[in-house]
């Protein structure tokens, strides 16, 4: 029988606003494995200098105990990006993650997020300017990330420095834009690039640009990580039988396909695949999460929903539970509906 190469490589977990929280993080790791790292929701860095409570209590290291927890920033300013890596190795985190990846109207209206591929000229001045200054303070690691790191590079007060990986996609309109844009990354000590192999206009449909991410992946000097329509074990497998050899391919994120099954992970890994005495658990404990940090059955259920919109899916001839699950308005009747959700057989 052929080793198991997948142990070889990362799997991270993608941050998703407004579910992959820190209730929903800590439930995760104490009911499934696999994961290497957990990043999490983007901190919006602003020209006041300030941080919402929410964000403040997310990157908390007393929410992340026991986690891998990698920080992300979304901005297009080099000065509000340096004010937030204070805040953040203060607290003892020593990578922090630049989002130039997120395709949400909302972000990229303003030119962040993957909106900030569009200009390149502007995104090399950026990182000329946070990484010199970085540099000048003698806080930079200039180390890149190798398969199999996992978190072993960033520990709360753990040494000194700072590792700065970037989430990003491969271009505004076009899969042409890819060359131009990496070729920027490659002029700086970027510890890693994750690469989610679509452009922005793309959001999250369609197949994922694979052939593309392998020209990258050729000629990066950096580490780079795969991201996009990792939904099955399979899935996986296929990214790793492509890439695997590779010595700057150093693992996958997966986002939807994680919060569709919390299982996946494990399964990858050789674990027991989802079942409902397991889902269930999880469930209840981000369930009972939800209840002490909300006020409100309202609040409370439209959280739940919002992960039900991907895990669905994942029960055959469950659309009338479902359905009373949409509908339900206290958590009594949400309780009742998803618990006949869970007789239901889980799709393999």
């Amino acid at each position: 029988m052929e080793p198991d190469k997948s142990t070889d490589h990362n799997i991270y977990f993608a941050p998703m606003e407004g579910i992959t929280g820190h209730v929903y993080r800590s439930a995760h790791a104490k009911h499934f494995s696999g994961i290497d790292r957990y990043y999490l929701p983007f901190i919006a860095a602003h020209a006041t200098h300030t941080m919402k409570n929410k964000e403040k209590k997310d990157v908390s290291p007393a929410q992340n105990v026991g986690l891998c927890a990698i920080p992300q920033v979304l901005t297009k300013n080099a000065d509000d990006f340096l004010w937030t890596v204070d805040e953040l190795t203060a607290l003892g985190y020593r990578e922090i993650n630049l989002n130039f990846g997120c395709p949400s109207p909302t972000v990229t209206s303003k030119g962040k997020g993957a909106a900030f591929l569009g200009e390149p000229d502007e995104l090399d001045r950026f990182l000329e300017s946070i990484f010199e200054e970085l540099q000048r303070r003698g806080l930079l690691i200039t180390e890149t990330m190798e398969a199999g790191d996992g978190c072993n590079r960033n520990t709360h007060a753990g040494k000194g420095g700072l590792h700065v990986s970037v989430k990003t996609r491969l271009g505004v309109e076009s899969t042409d834009e890819w060359e131009r844009i990496f070729a920027i990354y490659n002029r700086y000590p970027i510890s890693e690039l994750i690469v989610h192999a679509r452009t922005m206009r793309e959001l999250y449909n369609g197949e994922t640009h694979v052939d593309t991410f392998g020209e990258i992946l050729s000629r990066s000097r950096i580490p780079v990580c795969y991201n996009g329509n990792i939904n099955t074990a399979d899935q996986y497998r296929s990214i790793l039988e492509r890439f695997g050899e590779d010595p700057h391919f150093t693992g996958v994120m997966i986002g939807r396909g994680l919060i569709a099954n919390p299982a996946l992970a494990q399964e990858i890994r050789g674990g027991d695949p989802l079942d409902a005495a397991s889902l269930r658990l999880f469930h209840d404990e981000v369930l009972a999460g939800y209840q002490e940090e909300l006020s409100g059955d309202t609040h409370v259920i439209s959280k739940m929903k919002e992960l039900w919109w991907y895990m669905g899916p994942m029960f055959l001839n469950a659309e009338k539970p479902l359905k009373r699950l949409r509908k339900s308005k206290t958590v009594r009747e949400y309780r009742a509906a998803v618990h006949e959700v869970l007789k239901c057989e889980i799709r393999r």
